[in-house]
């Protein structure tokens, strides 16, 4: 896949504007220590919850404890899938890689955890597998300031499950994509540096991935604005 390069000027000057919202921050941090010990099935509930409440990603309760349930019942067989795709984390040079041990385990994990609730929760199944599988997250905003860079869609209202699977695969192959053009330049030090160094809270810093901060930006892109 060929894209645009990101505007690294601009990415680092928005993520410096997100980077001065202490609530913003706060709720990131919370979710740096829900997931700072590996997930087992005892924590399934704080994390799913904590993702769900910080970064307000609109699932009912009931929805969550399906999911709770759902999760503790597999945990096994999902862990193996959450190990593989870290194992070959982004960015991945060879695309067969990339398919077989990084989208595959990924669409498998987003198929099974959705299938637990009939609710739709795709922005919130996003966001809780990247703090756990490390895979990108989306939702509208996100979305949209994708669109607009690539002309393609990686989320789209009222879609059903196999249009989901369809643009959480397209999402991993444009963030897999941005993430080694950033590299082959060698400004990944340089822009983790950067989303370091800017977060207001000093006493509180973490360093993020370069899939959060690249987030980060298009949140902002898509119309985000931090509280």
């Amino acid at each position: 896949m060929h894209l645009p390069n990101l505007d690294l000027a601009q990415l680092k000057q928005e993520v410096q504007r997100f980077n001065r919202s202490r609530i913003e921050l706060a709720s990131d941090g919370a979710l740096h220590e829900a997931f700072a010990l590996p997930l087992t099935r005892g924590r399934v509930a704080l994390c799913l919850f904590s993702v769900n409440q910080f970064w307000e990603a609109q699932a009912f309760a009931n929805s969550l404890w399906t999911y709770e349930s759902w999760v503790r019942l597999n945990f096994d067989g999902l862990d193996s899938l959450v190990e593989e795709i870290r194992t070959y984390s982004m960015p991945v040079g060879d695309e067969d890689l990339l398919t077989r041990h990084v989208i595959a385990p990924a669409l498998k994990l987003m198929k099974e955890i959705l299938s637990a609730n009939t609710r739709m929760n795709y922005v919130f199944v996003t966001k809780f597998l990247h703090w756990w599988a490390g895979t990108p997250p989306v939702d509208r905003k996100a979305g949209s300031a994708i669109y607009k860079l690539t002309g393609k869609r990686t989320y789209t209202e009222g879609a059903d499950t196999k249009k989901r699977l369809e643009q959480f695969s397209e999402l991993i192959k444009i963030y897999n994509c941005w993430l080694f053009q950033i590299t082959a330049d060698c400004k990944l030090w340089e822009l983790r540096s950067h989303d370091f160094k800017t977060q207001t809270t000093a006493e509180l810093r973490y360093w993020n991935s370069p899939t959060r901060i690249i987030d980060k930006y298009l949140w902002l892109r898509g119309g985000g604005k931090p509280r």
